[in-house]
């Protein structure tokens, strides 16, 4: 995703709603809530409307996007349908008129 926001300067991406995930082989690391932060930096740079659903949706909470470990995958699978759920809807609400 780096990559991308680093090299795909074409791409009007202001006002967009932007949303980030993470998977990680070990849940030793750490990288996985650095890595959603740093999407949502470059998110924020283009301009992007953030939304992770937050408080604001109840539980479970998800504060800045879902982190999964590789062992944990179908033990996350339903918040991480969740949180998609969750980013549709927002995105029907904002631009859905």
């Amino acid at each position: 995703m780096k990559k991308f926001f680093d090299t795909r300067l074409n791409y009007k991406l202001a006002g967009k709603l932007g949303s980030a995930f993470s998977t990680e082989g070990s849940p030793h690391g750490g990288g996985g809530e650095l890595a959603i932060m740093t999407i949502i930096n470059h998110m924020l740079v283009k301009g992007m409307l953030i939304y992770s659903s937050g408080a604001g949706c109840g539980r479970p909470f998800i504060h800045i996007g879902p982190t999964v470990v590789q062992a944990q995958m179908q033990e996350r699978e339903e918040i991480c349908r969740l949180f998609g759920t969750r980013i549709a809807q927002k995105a029907s609400e904002l631009f859905d008129k």
